[in-house]
C-alpha cells in the first residue's frame, strides 16, 4: 500500500523559491546548451573515427576540427569543417595521383601503382547526429533537476 505525504505550500514558503526560478532557468539553459553542443561535437568525432576517417593534417579531428561553438548570445552549435562535410556527402569519383599530394603518398605506401584511384564517401554526420539526439532527453532531465533543487 502506497503512503502519501501531505504538503502545504503557503505564499511565504513558495515566494523565495519562485523568485529565484527565472535566474536558475536562465543559468541552466546556458549550461545545458553548452553541454549539449559539447556532447554533439564528441559524438560527431566518435562517429568519424567509427567511419575509419584518418585525418592526416588534423583538420577534422584535431583541436580546430569538429567542436562546439557559441553562435550568438543564447545559441550554441557544433562546427564541422568543410572537409568533413565534403567527406560525408561526396559522390564516388576518381582522383589523379600527382606528385606532391598526400593521397599519392598514401597510395604509394599501400603499394598502388596506378595513375588514378577511386575515392568513396565516408558518411559519419548522420550517425553522430542520431546519437546526439538520443542523449538530449537525459541532459534536459538533468537540467530540470538542477532547476528544482
Amino acid at each position: 500500500m502506497a503512503k502519501f505525504v501531505e504538503m502545504v505550500v503557503t505564499k511565504d514558503t513558495a515566494t523565495p523559491f519562485l523568485k529565484g526560478l527565472p535566474t536558475k532557468i536562465e543559468l541552466a539553459k546556458n549550461v545545458s546548451g553548452w553541454n549539449i553542443s559539447r556532447m554533439g561535437a564528441k559524438q560527431l568525432r566518435l562517429s568519424a573515427r567509427r567511419a575509419k576517417i584518418r585525418d592526416f593534417r588534423g583538420n577534422l579531428l584535431g583541436p580546430n576540427g569538429i567542436r562546439a561553438v557559441k553562435s550568438n548570445k543564447n545559441d550554441w552549435g557544433v562546427f564541422v569543417p568543410r572537409k568533413g562535410i565534403m567527406l560525408d556527402g561526396m559522390k564516388p569519383h576518381f582522383v589523379a595521383l600527382k606528385r606532391g599530394r598526400l593521397i599519392t603518398q598514401w597510395a604509394r605506401q599501400k603499394g598502388i601503382k596506378s595513375k588514378f584511384i577511386k575515392v568513396h564517401p565516408h558518411p559519419f554526420i548522420e550517425a553522430g547526429w542520431r546519437s546526439m539526439l538520443n542523449r538530449i532527453p537525459s541532459e534536459l532531465e538533468q537540467m530540470a533537476n538542477k532547476i528544482v533543487r
